[in-house]
């Protein structure tokens, strides 16, 4: 885990030596102010005969707040670059994680609900970079302070060592015992989040048919027993994070107990002076805060390491099958003895033996469940797992580079296009890199949306107009294979009228796929498919 995120903050160099040097001076502040006071007051005591005057208040108050300002300045600058680098990061982790996903195979992304996987990514991406951003440079620090704290109150009597020693011993046997409870049960609440959160989307996404069937009173049985679920997890969860709250409360005491006991005999018998026992009280809360620090990053090292074993389920995701052959122009499709099983079940379609060639609009018919989409992704290259052969002029799927094909050469309208959170133009031209602006003008007008283009999101959009936009764009792209899933389902009968003068204007450029039962597109088909079991 720590290899893979320092290795994407490498780029961020400059910025971790920056919060080192920060680091650096904050801990160096805290541990120098301690001192200053317990010189100050040893003379305000008597214990220093070296001082005569009242100057040495002055000083006092000058070099603390002096070093103050300079800890609270370098704290702020920390604050900001270290913002900066682990949102970075995240952002780098986050568009690798969503690589992989979006090239595994789908056969492999069906099991995850979309809400709960967003939820998830990000809640463990984020879990996984503040640990090891936060804790590399601090633990670091934190283990020298320590070493030079001990020195210090070494310097000052090495009995008062032993109060150190015995709160840090109380410590590790907290994380020993600890640590894998909190693995444990961390992970279990994690899951239960998740499937909370997707839960409570699936809800909102729903509203219309709840309001639709009334279905008020029971919409929220599902997330209330998920949420009993996540309670008893969270609750068990509690009472180990409360055990290791405890151990830290006992050797917080137990250090002070001790520091009395030893420094108190000590300045009784002339051995250290007040203004040492402050310090060296001081000190010790500095040292068991620092073993708290430690004690909690085994904590949040577990969590981080559970939340990369999550996030490992993609890293190690297969990427989706893709030759590395290309072609020039699509001027055939040719299916023989095609067909397509699931892992368990009968057989969704087999033995189809069928062409598809330029300059002609095939219209695929079947009944729900017979495998029109699968076949449709089965040719477009998404979908390997079929048997049979499939060529493009000749040459099999298996060896194009199909991503780059369905690219640059393939147009795919959804029967429910979803599109994205951004204006109408640019829904329009996503993902074509060249076309003609008078071509996009003309499209509008004459499926009229051209006063839609003009919104800069697309939620006023009613399902046929986003219909359009979709259809818009497979035609913009003039692309050498055309496939329209259902593409009439909310257009008026003036929209149907409009798509097909489009189609048949672009026949010969093309081959036109065409996925519906709606016969009023059947008079420019030339040729149908029909799948049957």
């Amino acid at each position: 885990m720590l290899k893979r995120i320092y290795a994407m903050s490498w780029h961020y160099g400059k910025h971790l030596i920056l919060m080192n040097l920060l680091l650096l001076l904050i801990y160096s502040g805290e541990i120098v102010i301690p001192l200053i006071f317990s010189d100050f007051i040893d003379a305000i005591t008597g214990w220093n005969p070296e001082i005569t005057d009242t100057s040495f208040i002055g000083r006092s108050i000058i070099r603390i707040g002096f070093l103050a300002i300079l800890i609270i300045v370098a704290k702020y600058i920390y604050g900001l670059v270290s913002t900066y680098v682990s949102g970075k990061v995240k952002n780098d982790m986050i568009n690798a994680l969503d690589e992989k996903i979006e090239n595994a195979p789908l056969a492999e992304l069906k099991k995850y609900n979309p809400a709960a996987l967003n939820n998830r990514l990000f809640n463990d991406a984020i879990t996984c970079i503040q640990f090891a951003l936060d804790n590399l440079l601090v633990a670091i620090i934190k283990l020298i302070s320590t070493g030079v704290l001990f020195y210090l109150i070494y310097k000052v009597s090495y009995l008062l060592i032993f109060a150190v020693v015995v709160a840090l011993v109380a410590n590790i046997i907290g994380i020993i015992i600890t640590n894998k409870q909190v693995y444990r049960k961390g992970y279990a609440v994690r899951d239960q989040t998740n499937m909370y959160h997707a839960k409570h989307y699936d809800r909102l996404s729903t509203i219309r048919e709840t309001k639709v069937n009334s279905w008020y009173d029971s919409s929220g049985i599902e997330m209330n027993t998920t949420f009993k679920d996540l309670l008893d997890k969270e609750i068990a969860m509690a009472k180990v994070l409360a055990t290791i709250e405890n151990i830290g409360v006992l050797t917080h005491n137990l250090s002070l107990m001790l520091v009395i006991l030893i420094g108190g005999n000590l300045v009784l018998n002339d051995g250290i002076t007040i203004g040492q026992l402050i310090l060296v009280t001081t000190y010790t809360h500095m040292c068991i805060g620092n073993s708290d620090y430690f004690l909690k990053l085994g904590q949040g090292y577990q969590h981080a390491l559970l939340c990369y074993k999550r996030l490992k389920e993609f890293y190690a995701m297969e990427c989706e099958p893709n030759g590395s052959e290309g072609i020039d122009h699509i001027v055939s499709v040719d299916a023989i003895d095609l067909g397509f099983q699931y892992v368990e079940g009968a057989p969704l379609f087999e033995g189809k033996t069928f062409s598809f060639n330029k300059g002609k609009i095939y219209c695929i018919k079947g009944e729900n469940g017979q495998g029109k989409t699968t076949l449709i992704d089965i040719l477009i290259g998404i979908n390997s797992r079929f048997n049979g052969n499939l060529f493009f002029n000749a040459c099999d799927i298996r060896c194009l580079n199909m991503r780059s094909i369905r690219r640059e050469k393939i147009s795919v309208v959804l029967q429910e296009p979803i599109l994205q959170r951004m204006s109408v133009k640019k829904n329009l031209t996503r993902g074509i890199s060249e076309y003609e602006l008078n071509e996009l003008h003309a499209l509008c007008q004459a499926f009229h949306i051209e006063d839609s283009v003009a919104h800069d999101d697309v939620d006023h959009l009613s399902g046929g107009e986003k219909q359009k936009v979709a259809l818009i764009r497979g035609l913009l792209k003039e692309s050498e294979v055309l496939i329209l899933d259902e593409p009439v389902s909310a257009l008026d009968s003036e929209g149907v009228e409009t798509l097909k003068e489009e189609l048949l204007k672009r026949k010969h450029k093309m081959i036109t796929l065409i996925i519906s039962h709606n016969e009023t597109l059947f008079d420019i088909v030339d040729e149908f498919i029909v799948l049957k079991s």
